[in-house]
């Protein structure tokens, strides 16, 4: 063991030489940063080693680099070297941390926490070469820990710009980890993201379905210009038929070259292009569904994530419609499907939507609460249980205890007191349907109290 640290030490020399020379740390410097080397040296060399000795010792010489830096940037004449021996100093401490770490995987290659430092370690250094090798071996280790997936995907995508590459590990890791839903949300995100980007930059460009309308107006309004322009204007001669003829008689090479060109530029189209509608965000969705049935949470989290996008009104109605037919009978489903109205998705100025619930101020929100209301009559009378007229109730309660539009208020009293009779009618009774028609019953006597001047005190025995 001795021998294993000695001859680490040596090879410290000629960094520990040219900080010396450089003056960013004197010998009594040099000589603690020496001895706290060694007793990490000898700290990590033992038996049984601990993770947290690793640690310490990459916390230390993290802080040494940040000291060197700092040191650096006040010696003005050090900005101008750029000779092999500067080279050193730069990079010998980075190259030690990454040593270390590699050495503590060694021993705690089980640790995932540890991988991850290791990731955030050389994504804050920017050490792209060195992270490729990381996440290979990482996911070599643990390929049934999504985060590790989602980290590698993430990185390809945002830092290294390779959506390919993303999209394979995401698909990868699914193989894997079919059951997991993080890692069947952030593949979702992942495609959308990738589409917006390809919009963004179609907008960037002019050639978005906006910008190539607004082209053909302004053309258009320039050609009326012209018609209208006084008789010294120079026109263009118009097509004749022998003009037609020629074009007629034109090669069938170059009418399919024409035919092809058009067909293209069709497919580009956002509106036709089946990509930029996000076909590929659905058919992840649609695998997603079918790899983890039966799960209301994890189908609404799709559609929180398409809530962040512009143009996702269509994949939105989708999930609802697979939510309708896969849980009908449902009635937290049914009533998450009645809620749906009042959440509005809302053009501002910029370009992007904002999804957003309709305020009670809002022209929106009258339709929205009856549209609610009906779908609620709907799911009461498909599915009559107690919990369904448990949540209808909770809902009507929370929206009448919200407002204070006289006019809604006493809507909202009246389809209350629908609710709990059809609900007597059927049947159908629970001690909390029982608690919110009591607490339905109070709320309409203490208005009906104060419309007519009028106290009333209750006494719950």
């Amino acid at each position: 063991m001795a021998e294993t640290v000695q001859y680490r030490l040596e090879r410290m020399i000629p960094e520990l030489e040219e900080f010396e020379r450089k003056g960013l740390f004197n010998k009594v410097e040099i000589k603690s940063i020496i001895k706290k080397r060694t007793n990490f040296e000898y700290a990590i060399a033992r038996r049984i080693v601990k993770k947290i000795d690793f640690l310490r010792y990459i916390e230390y010489e993290m802080n040494l680099d940040m000291l060197r830096k700092k040191r650096k940037a006040r010696i003005a004449e050090l900005a101008k070297e750029d000779d092999d021996k500067s080279r050193v100093t730069e990079y010998a401490i980075k190259q030690r941390i990454n040593g270390l770490f590699k050495r503590a995987l060694v021993k705690f290659n089980g640790d995932v926490s540890l991988w991850i430092q290791y990731v955030d370690y050389a994504k804050r250094s920017q050490a792209n070469n060195v992270l490729s090798g990381i996440f290979v071996s990482a996911l070599q280790h643990h390929p049934r820990k999504a985060e590790l997936w989602i980290l590698a995907s993430s990185w390809e995508f945002e830092d290294n710009a390779n959506p390919s590459a993303a999209r394979v590990l995401m698909q990868r890791g699914l193989r894997l980890n079919a059951d997991k839903e993080d890692l069947w949300h952030e593949y979702f995100r992942l495609e959308l993201l990738y589409i917006e980007k390809i919009k963004l930059r179609r907008r960037i460009l002019g050639v978005d379905d906006q910008s190539l309308e607004q082209q053909r107006k302004e053309e258009e309004e320039r050609a009326m210009d012209v018609d209208e322009s006084d008789e010294n204007t120079i026109r263009l001669p118009t097509i004749t038929g022998e003009d037609v003829e020629n074009w007629n008689e034109e090669s069938s090479e170059r009418k399919t070259v024409k035919k092809m060109e058009a067909s293209a530029a069709e497919a580009l189209k956002e509106g036709v292009n089946p990509i930029l509608n996000g076909l590929l965000a659905k058919i992840v969705y649609d695998n997603a569904i079918e790899a983890i049935p039966n799960d209301l949470d994890f189908r609404t989290k799709f559609v929180d994530i398409y809530r962040m996008f512009s143009d996702s009104e269509e994949g939105i109605n989708h999930v609802y419609e697979t939510i309708q037919r896969d849980m009908q009978s449902n009635p937290i489903a049914r009533s998450y499907l009645a809620q749906r109205h009042l959440f509005s998705k809302v053009k501002q100025s910029s370009e992007n939507d904002t999804s957003r619930y309709i305020g009670t101020g809002e022209p929106a929100f009258i339709p929205a609460i009856k549209a609610c209301v009906e779908d609620f009559n709907q799911a009461v009378q498909e599915v009559p249980t107690s919990e369904m007229f448990e949540l209808y109730t909770e809902f009507l309660l929370g929206q009448h205890n919200f407002t204070f539009e006289e006019n809604l208020k006493l809507y909202l009293s009246k389809v209350l007191q629908r609710a709990f009779k059809l609900a007597r009618k059927m049947d159908v009774s629970s001690a909390v349907l029982s608690k919110n028609h009591i607490d339905s019953l109070l709320e309409y006597d203490e208005e009906k109290g104060k419309s007519d001047g009028r106290e009333y005190n209750y006494t719950i025995l």
